[in-house]
């Protein structure tokens, strides 16, 4: 034995008169930081498998929802024991077991049908109106975009124009017969009774015109 760390350090030498003889060697485990984070990692990992598992499991989605496994996070895990608690100690082995939330993305599809039904009837154009009944509208495959759903939709459905009812009447007052027919007709199927039925004009006195318009959404 020539050093000794501890008075080395103070510039102390040592030397033996004669050899050095006797003693032990033991050797004990010790759980190092390095072991206890090889520990972590793996039952990271073994989590994130698990919980992969579970969303590709149909029986684990909600009745008509779609799921987006790859939205999932896994938050963070709480470890049982601590790390302060075992690094450091002397022993053979050590189990780790860990708990942790996580969350997938879910969507109900047929929403956001709604959704884009409500937006095509907001943008209809002045004077159009939309028949609901007859508004159908797609989805497309959603894409995450962060902790949101990205869908491209597009909507159709049949409009119809608002009539103005006096604005007609004004127009076809005193127009004959034929005349007043094609304007109606240009606005959708049209029917012009007259009474006596042998005249060949409308009368010139708007209040003696009545115009009934059906609404084309009661239409059967």
């Amino acid at each position: 034995i020539t050093v000794v760390p501890l008075l080395a350090s103070q510039g102390i030498s040592v030397t033996n008169s004669e050899a050095t003889r006797g003693g032990q060697l033991q050797e004990a485990p010790v759980v190092t930081q390095a072991d206890y984070k090889a520990a972590a990692d793996d039952l990271e990992g073994r989590l994130t498998s698990e919980l992969e598992a579970n969303l590709r499991d149909p029986g684990n989605v909600p009745a008509g929802l779609t799921l987006f496994a790859e939205s999932k996070q896994l938050g963070s895990i709480a470890f049982d024991p601590a790390e302060a608690d075992v690094v450091g100690q002397v022993i053979d082995r050590f189990s780790l077991r860990g708990t942790a939330d996580a969350s997938a993305l879910a969507v109900d599809e047929s929403l956001v049908q709604a959704v884009v039904a409500a937006a095509l009837s907001d943008q209809t154009p002045g004077g159009l109106v939309i028949v609901p009944a007859t508004i159908h509208a797609q989805t497309g495959e959603g894409a995450v975009e962060g902790e949101r759903i990205l869908f491209e939709s597009t909507a159709t459905g049949d409009a119809y124009a608002v009539i103005d009812a006096e604005a007609v009447i004004t127009q076809i007052t005193g127009l004959p017969v034929s005349e007043a027919r094609a304007i109606l007709d240009a606005m959708g199927t049209a029917t012009v009774n007259v009474w006596p039925d042998f005249l060949g004009d409308l009368p010139n006195d708007g209040s003696r015109i009545t115009l009934h318009v059906q609404d084309p959404s009661t239409a059967e």
